[in-house]
């Protein structure tokens, strides 16, 4: 009964394409060469008799307002705990990619007690839609981390710690089956400008032929607390 994210590729495929998931791979290199222009003309600005924004030259204005633009999109770090008072879930955070299969799939954390946060997305925090999977049972495991998942209710709250220690509250605003098989691009796109984390696990009944349970329970939530 081992749970897999199997029908999860198709919405990757796409996440691929995400603006916000390009500025986070992207942005620590918009930042250091912003800077060495910046700081160049911060002290030009700072020691010379030339005060007003109309002394600068077109290419710096625009680097200084592409360089606030980017200063803007804050990166949260890097997510280490999971909790969901609720159901009693207080895990650590596995960093998961694609499945080592090649079939595109989102793989899944290495054991029952921890959840996996897909790396390859946005970071909780970020404008867009996070992704963190975790199991509903296993094989000789009853009840894993996300068993009680399906039981949340809206208005409930999930909370991420990041490496730096800053709590990120995040509050269930919708929740949502799939059968297996479904088209889930919205679990991993967002287009609106909320910063979201959804949460997956298996349900419904287990297919013995196939070794796989025929629904999917997703939590929808959006961020509470904003650190920027």
């Amino acid at each position: 009964m081992f749970c897999h994210h199997s029908q999860l590729h198709s919405a990757l495929v796409v996440m691929s394409n995400n603006e916000n998931f390009i500025l986070k791979k992207h942005t620590r290199f918009y930042l250091s060469t912003l800077t060495a222009v910046i700081v160049g003309t911060s002290a030009f600005v700072l020691f010379s008799p030339f005060q007003s924004k109309s002394d600068l030259s077109p290419e710096v204005i625009k680097a200084i307002e592409t360089y606030n633009n980017v200063q803007k999109e804050w990166i949260p770090e890097l997510p280490i705990r999971l909790m969901i008072p609720a159901i009693n879930v207080d895990a650590e955070v596995q960093y998961v990619g694609l499945a080592q299969n090649g079939t595109g799939e989102m793989d899944v954390p290495t054991n029952f007690t921890d959840v996996g946060w897909y790396q390859d997305g946005v970071r909780p925090g970020m404008q867009g839609s996070a992704v963190i999977a975790g199991h509903f049972n296993g094989k000789e495991v009853p009840q894993a981390v996300f068993y009680d998942l399906h039981t949340l209710e809206i208005g409930d709250e999930v909370v991420v710690t990041s490496a730096g220690r800053i709590e990120d509250i995040f509050q269930v605003v919708k929740i949502k089956t799939y059968a297996y098989d479904d088209v889930t691009t919205d679990i991993f796109e967002s287009t609106d400008g909320k910063k979201r984390l959804n949460l997956i696990t298996c349900g419904g009944e287990w297919l013995p032929e196939e070794k796989l349970y025929n629904k999917r329970t997703v939590v929808f939530t959006e961020l509470l607390t904003d650190t920027e």
